[in-house]
Order: C-alpha cells, then sequence, then structure tokens
C-alpha cells in the first residue's frame, strides 16, 4: 500500500510540474507562488469537502478539481506537448477529444493522489527567480501519516 501511495504522490507532483504555464486569474498580477498557493487550498477545500465520498462516488470531488484546475493549467498546452509532431497532422476534433481524455486522465491521477496520499496541507517553503519571465516555487505537502513531500514548480 505504502508504495501505491508513493506511486500516485509522484504522479501528483507530475501534474504540479506540468503546471508551470498557469494562466490568469481573478487576482490583479498575482505571482506564480499567489497562484499556486490559492489553487493548492481550493483543492485542498474540494477534497475536504467531497474526499470522504471519493470510494464511493469519485465523480463530485473530480469534477470540483476541474472547476478549480481550469483556470490555472493550460491542458491545451500540455496536450500539445504531448502530441508532439502528431499534434499538427490531428484535426481540431481529433486535438479536442485528446486534450478532453487527456485532461480527465490527469484529473484522475492527481484526485487518487491527493486521496491515496491523504495530504492534509500544502505550504511554500520558498520562492526564487532566475529570469523575469520565470519562477521557482517550492512547496511542502504535508500527509495525515505526518510524512511531508517536497514540491518543485519552476
Amino acid at each position: 500500500m505504502a508504495m501505491l501511495r508513493r506511486t500516485f504522490l509522484q504522479l501528483f507532483m507530475a501534474l504540479g510540474v506540468l503546471s508551470l504555464p498557469l494562466s490568469a486569474t481573478a487576482q490583479a498580477n498575482p505571482g506564480p507562488d499567489d497562484v499556486l498557493q490559492a489553487v493548492s487550498e481550493d483543492v485542498l477545500t474540494a477534497v475536504r469537502q467531497y474526499g470522504p465520498t471519493y470510494d464511493d462516488n469519485p465523480e463530485p470531488l473530480q469534477a470540483e478539481l476541474l472547476k478549480v484546475l481550469n483556470p490555472a493549467l493550460d491542458f491545451e498546452s500540455f496536450s500539445r506537448g504531448v502530441m508532439g509532431k502528431y499534434y499538427q497532422d490531428a484535426t481540431q476534433v481529433q486535438r479536442d477529444a485528446f486534450i478532453s481524455e487527456f485532461q480527465a486522465t490527469l484529473v484522475d491521477l492527481y484526485t487518487s493522489a491527493l486521496i491515496a496520499a491523504k495530504i492534509e496541507t500544502i505550504s511554500i517553503t520558498d520562492t526564487s527567480s532566475s529570469r523575469p519571465d520565470r519562477a521557482n516555487v517550492a512547496m511542502e505537502a504535508k500527509a495525515a501519516s505526518g510524512e511531508s513531500y517536497a514540491l518543485q514548480y519552476n
């Protein structure tokens, strides 16, 4: 079980790394750390609300996470990167179908990781910037077991 939980958490962290192309949010010119913290808090709120019924009914939590993540993540860019050279050859209908399926798969994996690891808090531990258009944000996710997981967004 511990290996399964670690695998899900690695997928959770991979989604975090993929979240680098952050889109605009309602706050005027928020910094990357502000966006990540706000999204993390919204994700944890959704997990607290819908997590207890996840095993019997995963759809409400997945739908809520999609609602939280959609404004902050550029799923189209992720999909384009995953499709690589095939993106240009695909029709718009094929692209849209891939984006939709890719998005659903990522949210499903993300949801499973959060539930399996029993993440209770996510906090920023450090921020830095090597270039004006790039930021490095270090975060820490803490599980109910007391385990801590380092998350790095850059």
